[in-house]
């Protein structure tokens, strides 16, 4: 007899990645402005679509967007995989020049 594979009833919860009126990254205009500036700029989607040859799936363009307006939480793994998707040291990312 087969059995049928059941989903859990208690989803992996998610790490809460909003506070109210806070910035959650230091990096997300600086993001937006790197990729804006590029010639020809990079949409959202285009750095998605580099992220995930890069073997980054998870990034997609809304995780962009949230990134970019500062209501994503980034970790340090995938601020090296947006730096060199951007073209950029991840100290760029960090700096107030564009």
């Amino acid at each position: 007899m087969r059995q049928k594979h059941l989903k859990s009833k208690h989803p992996k919860k998610r790490a809460r990645t909003r506070v109210s009126g806070q910035l959650l990254n230091l990096v997300g205009e600086q993001v937006r402005k790197i990729r804006l500036a590029l010639v020809p700029f990079v949409t959202q989607e285009d750095l998605a679509g580099r992220l995930a040859n890069e073997g980054f799936e998870n990034l997609t363009r809304v995780i962009i967007n949230r990134i970019e307006a500062g209501k994503r939480t980034v970790l340090d793994i995938e601020l090296v995989a947006l730096a060199k998707a951007l073209r950029v040291s991840v100290q760029r990312l960090f700096t107030n020049r564009s």
